[in-house]
């Protein structure tokens, strides 16, 4: 097979992949309606109730805390932490990209930072 047809044929496998992907979205959908229904039905029921779980011969529903913490504000979350010293409000991590640029215009490694990176195939349609 020749590269021209090998991107053929990966292009028209991508297409039929995604084809099944969204067939299976729609046919999902009725289905993950009913469970959202059946979701809210047993937490009113527990909260209606006073209770954080049932537990039934099938299995067991209970309540849980679900956690999103964003930051809105950089600047002044960074002024919090600096003046009362909370580091432990930061991760260890660095920016990928200003990494990978710092880097390249330097010509440096940054110290305790590892980069690596790698050849992966894309292929897009014309």
């Amino acid at each position: 097979m020749t590269p021209a047809e090998m991107t053929k044929r990966y292009l028209q496998l991508r297409d039929r992949i995604k084809q099944i992907e969204d067939k299976h979205k729609v046919e999902l959908e009725p289905f993950k309606d009913m469970k959202f229904q059946l979701e809210t039905a047993i937490l009113d029921h527990l909260n209606i109730s006073g209770l954080d779980s049932i537990k039934s011969g099938d299995g067991t529903a209970f309540k849980s805390t679900v956690t999103s913490v964003v930051v809105r504000d950089w600047a002044s979350t960074l002024a919090f932490i600096r003046k009362r010293k909370l580091w432990d409000l930061l991760e260890a991590r660095v920016a990928k990209g200003a990494a990978v640029e710092i880097v390249r215009d330097t010509g440096a490694p940054i110290p305790g930072v590892d980069i690596s990176q790698a050849s992966v195939l894309r292929v897009r349609s014309s």
